[in-house]
């Protein structure tokens, strides 16, 4: 069962946010370079964990990869493991 979160691109912070009532409940890391994305680290709050949370970060930082033409490098093992779970978004990786 997923919370109701919204996946924003704080581009400035370099990293996706989710937001749940408009509070942070979780975040995925990155650093974008000129072909690639790299994951660096992802975090939900401990309330937010079990409701796939960390799942929607990782697909809406792969989809925008997708959408960029980038190359993935999943530094973050929470990442890497979403991958090897969801073999469509392999052919993002660097």
């Amino acid at each position: 069962m997923t919370t109701d979160v919204n996946i924003i691109d704080a581009e400035g912070r370099s990293r996706f946010e989710a937001l749940s009532d408009g509070k942070l409940v979780g975040y995925l890391e990155y650093r974008r370079a000129e072909d690639t994305a790299d994951y660096l680290h992802t975090f939900v709050s401990r309330r937010e964990r079990e409701h796939g949370v960390g799942g929607e970060l990782v697909r809406a930082a792969l989809d925008d990869a997708w959408h960029r033409g980038l190359k993935v490098k999943p530094s973050c093992g929470f990442v890497a493991d979403w991958i090897s779970r969801h073999p469509d978004y392999g052919p993002l990786l660097k």
